[in-house]
């Protein structure tokens, strides 16, 4: 089924200097690697699943959630707690627009 996303510009990698800055801003070390989730923060999505994954994962496995939805604070609450564990870190979540 097609998206309606033109894909080609997320295929392209990122000039050096734009991709250490993004890192940067996200909280991300050269060497991390990002597990991103991309969509609605809601129970049949399973996103409490990847939250659980990440204690077997790698250190340098980091996950991103973007999205919102019903289960947003449940997942942040949860995500705090396991940093606070941890000694991880969080870039947040962005401020919601108007």
């Amino acid at each position: 089924m097609p998206t309606g996303l033109k894909l080609d510009a997320f295929l392209a990698p990122l000039p050096p200097a734009e991709r250490s800055a993004l890192r940067a801003k996200l909280g991300l070390a050269e060497d991390d690697l990002a597990l991103t989730f991309v969509g609605r923060l809601a129970k049949e999505k399973n996103v409490s699943e990847l939250l659980a994954f990440l204690p077997a994962a790698p250190r340098n496995v980091k996950l991103l959630l973007v999205g919102d939805g019903p289960c947003r604070h449940e997942l942040e609450a949860r995500a705090r707690e396991r940093a606070s564990r941890t000694g991880s870190s969080s870039p947040g979540w962005p401020p919601r627009s108007g």
